[in-house]
């Protein structure tokens, strides 16, 4: 495994219920062990009968989370979290929530969290989780773009606010299927939340191998503005094969490819699977673990953007891998 600490990315439009999870978060002993990173304390209104100790904006809470407001950048601020916890001045943690403001497009938070030195050794991201309100979730993500942007990124979503109206969250889940029909839907009630529907692995790095044990559903699916593609190898590809298909991904798609994840057997080492995650044209640098997640050694891999085409996907890996075998004579 790559060792370092699980990121999970919580996004979604204004109102739609992202500070009232994190709110009742807090609170819950099931989420302990972790760091909370947020906008600003007030918009969380941390129960002060809660608070055991507070260090420069880090709040420890009873509860066993660690609560950050942001300052700065992410990388700022995360090393600030590692620092206090070397320091003696916050409880150490095992992972990290990091919720964003509504209006934002998670793409260039987890592109920081891959290209940015630091966080690249520090964190892996293990989730995107995306909270769609119930009420308001099909017409928002018809109208705004951001909306539209953080249901493509997102690993899972969750609706929020159906206890409202049974009908209506039927309606959201609808509206999210239609617009990604692969991907993992939960719900949460006035703010309570599974912490499983957090944390499970359903993205990210090493995390993402296990959902390919089983075939990934349509190899390719399209709605009206995004495609997942998935793709299955079943021979092991040479390391450059695999580098130079991730190049030729990032040159022609470039921000139309909003994510790729997989997992890859290699020839080199065909104990070791190496691990691709990349966001847009920007791809972290690839993971190896000890060893594969399952029986199935196959090469897998699933692409999430607009106007990409599985046979040409099929065919450019197949033209790398054939070109880098008659220049190796391997």
């Amino acid at each position: 495994m790559t060792g370092r600490m699980p990121l999970t990315v919580l996004t979604g439009f204004l109102g739609s219920g992202k500070t009232t999870i994190v709110r009742e978060f807090l609170r819950q002993p099931g989420f302990q062990n972790t760091a909370v990173i947020i906008n600003e304390f007030g918009e969380i209104g941390i129960d002060h009968d809660l608070i055991e100790s507070s260090h420069e904006e880090l709040i420890s809470l009873s509860t066993g989370c660690l609560c950050c407001a942001m300052q700065g950048d992410l990388a700022n601020t995360v090393r600030r979290l590692m620092d206090a916890v070397a320091n003696g001045q916050a409880p150490d943690f095992d992972r990290i929530l990091l919720e964003t403001s509504g209006m934002a497009d998670p793409a260039p938070i987890l592109q920081t969290a891959i290209v940015d030195p630091y966080l690249s050794a520090t964190l892996e991201i293990a989730n995107v989780v995306v909270t769609v309100d119930a009420l308001n979730g099909p017409s928002v993500i018809q109208a705004y773009d951001e909306a539209r942007r953080q249901v493509s990124l997102g690993d899972r979503v969750l609706i929020t606010k159906s206890d409202l109206d049974a009908g209506a969250g039927e309606a959201a889940a609808h509206a999210v299927r239609a617009y990604r029909p692969d991907v993992a839907l939960g719900k949460s009630v006035n703010g309570d939340v599974a912490p499983e529907l957090l944390f499970e692995p359903v993205g990210g790095q090493t995390a993402w191998t296990s959902r390919f044990s089983e075939p990934y559903g349509d190899p390719h699916v399209h709605t009206a503005a995004v495609t997942t593609v998935s793709l299955r190898i079943d021979a092991p590809l040479h390391a450059v094969a695999l580098t130079l298909f991730l190049q030729a991904l990032a040159e022609n798609y470039g921000p139309d490819l909003l994510r790729v994840k997989g997992i890859a057997a290699i020839r080199e080492s065909p104990e070791s699977p190496a691990v691709v995650h990349g966001v847009q044209h920007v791809f972290h640098p690839i993971a190896w673990l000890d060893q594969w997640p399952s029986e199935d050694r196959s090469s897998r891999f699933v692409l999430i953007g607009r106007h990409l085409d599985a046979d040409w996907l099929h065919l450019m890996l197949r033209i790398i891998e054939e070109e880098v075998e008659v220049a190796t004579g391997l």
